[in-house]
Protein backbone atom coordinates (compact mmCIF):
# COMPACT_ATOMS: atom_id res chain seq x y z
CA UNK A 1 0.00 0.00 0.00
CA UNK A 2 1.33 3.45 -0.93
CA UNK A 3 1.74 5.90 1.89
CA UNK A 4 2.05 9.04 -0.23
CA UNK A 5 0.06 10.84 -2.90
CA UNK A 6 2.41 9.65 -5.64
CA UNK A 7 4.59 6.81 -6.84
CA UNK A 8 7.73 8.94 -7.00
CA UNK A 9 9.15 11.31 -4.41
CA UNK A 10 10.10 14.86 -5.36
CA UNK A 11 13.17 14.97 -3.10
CA UNK A 12 15.63 14.89 -6.04
CA UNK A 13 13.69 17.72 -7.65
CA UNK A 14 13.74 19.65 -4.38
CA UNK A 15 17.51 19.16 -4.18
CA UNK A 16 17.94 20.42 -7.75
CA UNK A 17 15.93 23.54 -7.05
CA UNK A 18 17.92 24.16 -3.88
CA UNK A 19 21.17 23.79 -5.83
CA UNK A 20 20.17 26.08 -8.70
CA UNK A 21 17.70 28.59 -7.27
CA UNK A 22 20.00 30.70 -5.14
CA UNK A 23 20.28 34.39 -4.28
CA UNK A 24 22.33 35.07 -7.42
CA UNK A 25 19.64 33.56 -9.65
CA UNK A 26 16.87 35.48 -7.88
CA UNK A 27 18.81 38.73 -8.22
CA UNK A 28 19.23 38.11 -11.95
CA UNK A 29 15.50 37.40 -12.35
CA UNK A 30 14.64 40.48 -10.26
CA UNK A 31 16.92 42.63 -12.46
CA UNK A 32 15.17 41.41 -15.61
CA UNK A 33 11.80 41.97 -13.95
CA UNK A 34 12.83 45.59 -13.28
CA UNK A 35 13.53 45.93 -17.03
CA UNK A 36 9.97 44.86 -17.81
CA UNK A 37 10.60 41.20 -18.62
CA UNK A 38 8.23 38.74 -17.01
CA UNK A 39 8.60 35.16 -15.85
CA UNK A 40 5.35 33.36 -15.12
CA UNK A 41 4.88 29.82 -13.86
CA UNK A 42 1.54 28.04 -13.80
CA UNK A 43 0.32 25.62 -11.17
CA UNK A 44 -3.09 24.17 -10.37
CA UNK A 45 -5.07 24.92 -7.23
CA UNK A 46 -6.55 21.49 -6.65
CA UNK A 47 -9.02 22.66 -4.00
CA UNK A 48 -10.46 25.31 -6.33
CA UNK A 49 -9.85 23.25 -9.50
CA UNK A 50 -8.39 26.22 -11.33
CA UNK A 51 -5.05 27.36 -12.67
CA UNK A 52 -2.85 29.75 -10.71
CA UNK A 53 -0.29 31.92 -12.50
CA UNK A 54 2.63 33.10 -10.41
CA UNK A 55 4.68 36.20 -11.27
CA UNK A 56 8.09 34.79 -10.43
CA UNK A 57 9.90 38.05 -11.21
CA UNK A 58 7.79 39.89 -8.65
CA UNK A 59 8.52 37.18 -6.08
CA UNK A 60 12.26 37.40 -6.83
CA UNK A 61 12.17 41.20 -6.61
CA UNK A 62 10.10 41.29 -3.42
CA UNK A 63 13.06 41.15 -1.07
CA UNK A 64 10.96 39.01 1.27
CA UNK A 65 13.12 36.64 3.34
CA UNK A 66 10.91 33.67 2.33
CA UNK A 67 11.07 34.50 -1.40
CA UNK A 68 13.70 31.86 -2.27
CA UNK A 69 11.73 29.10 -0.54
CA UNK A 70 8.45 30.18 -2.16
CA UNK A 71 10.15 30.42 -5.57
CA UNK A 72 11.46 26.86 -5.21
CA UNK A 73 8.13 25.48 -3.98
CA UNK A 74 6.30 27.01 -6.94
CA UNK A 75 8.80 25.48 -9.35
CA UNK A 76 8.30 22.07 -7.76
CA UNK A 77 4.52 22.53 -7.69
CA UNK A 78 4.53 23.29 -11.41
CA UNK A 79 6.14 19.90 -12.02
CA UNK A 80 3.66 18.00 -9.84
CA UNK A 81 1.81 15.41 -11.92
CA UNK A 82 -0.89 13.29 -10.32
CA UNK A 83 0.46 9.83 -9.41
CA UNK A 84 4.01 10.71 -10.58
CA UNK A 85 4.87 13.56 -8.17
CA UNK A 86 3.02 14.52 -4.99
CA UNK A 87 1.21 17.85 -4.79
CA UNK A 88 2.98 20.77 -3.15
CA UNK A 89 0.99 22.58 -0.48
CA UNK A 90 1.57 26.33 -0.31
CA UNK A 91 0.20 28.93 2.06
CA UNK A 92 -0.15 32.35 0.50
CA UNK A 93 -1.18 35.72 1.85
CA UNK A 94 -3.73 37.73 -0.07
CA UNK A 95 -5.71 40.66 1.20
CA UNK A 96 -4.01 40.37 4.58
CA UNK A 97 -5.26 36.79 5.08
CA UNK A 98 -3.29 33.57 4.84
CA UNK A 99 -4.83 30.99 2.57
CA UNK A 100 -3.65 27.44 1.88
CA UNK A 101 -3.11 26.56 -1.78
CA UNK A 102 -2.14 23.37 -3.55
Amino acid sequence: MLQTDAISFSDPLAKLTTDYVDEQMLKAIAAEHAKGRRLYIGTTALDAQRPVVWNMGAIAASGHPDAPELFRKIMIASAAVPVAFPPVYLTVEAGGRQRPRL
